[in-house]
């Protein structure tokens, strides 16, 4: 059933949906990402936005995207987790890994050990852009953010600071 007037679909009960979406404006040079969480009612949970290092490429802020949702995910302690990202690649590089000579390989490797740790479900799959205009926002937002990390936890979802700003990847 999707949720009302925005095509996002609702994960099961007692799980969390992470919408992820990565930014590249090659002309601007300039790259981000973002991502919401939401629960099986459509609740916000924490939304975040970042702005991954220089010479990251369209694929590699994807990368970003999803890792920084299992990041979240982690901190707000969730047990069942679903991440959407519009990106098939992506997707594809978080189940099977990528070569070791992809640039990307140092991101992917993190992703797959943090899906591969105990204490959680997590599933990463694909959807389309209709299902994930909340996230592609955040990330063009991203795009102008001075700092480059802004998490931002709904009231009484985590202990961690309201919103957090970094100057390094995390």
């Amino acid at each position: 059933m999707a949720h009302e007037g925005s095509g996002w679909e609702p994960p099961r009960e007692g799980c969390v949906k992470f919408n992820v979406r990565g930014y590249f404006d090659a002309s601007r040079d300039t790259r981000s990402c973002g991502g919401i969480a939401r629960n099986h009612n459509g609740k916000i949970v924490a939304r975040f936005m970042y702005r991954p290092p220089a010479g990251s490429s369209s694929l590699t802020t994807e990368l970003w995207a999803i890792l920084w949702a299992l990041k979240v995910a982690r901190d707000l302690d969730l047990k069942e987790v679903e991440v959407e990202c519009e990106c098939t690649e992506a997707v594809k590089a978080t189940g099977e890994g990528v070569d070791g000579n992809q640039p990307d390989v140092d991101v992917v490797n993190d992703i797959m050990n943090r899906l591969k740790s105990d204490g959680w479900e997590v599933e990463v799959k694909e959807c389309n852009r209709d299902q994930n205009k909340a996230a592609d926002a955040l990330a063009q937002y991203a795009s102008s953010m001075v700092t480059n990390l802004h998490v931002i936890y709904e009231r009484g979802q985590s202990s961690a600071t309201t919103q957090q700003q970094e100057s390094g990847d995390e």
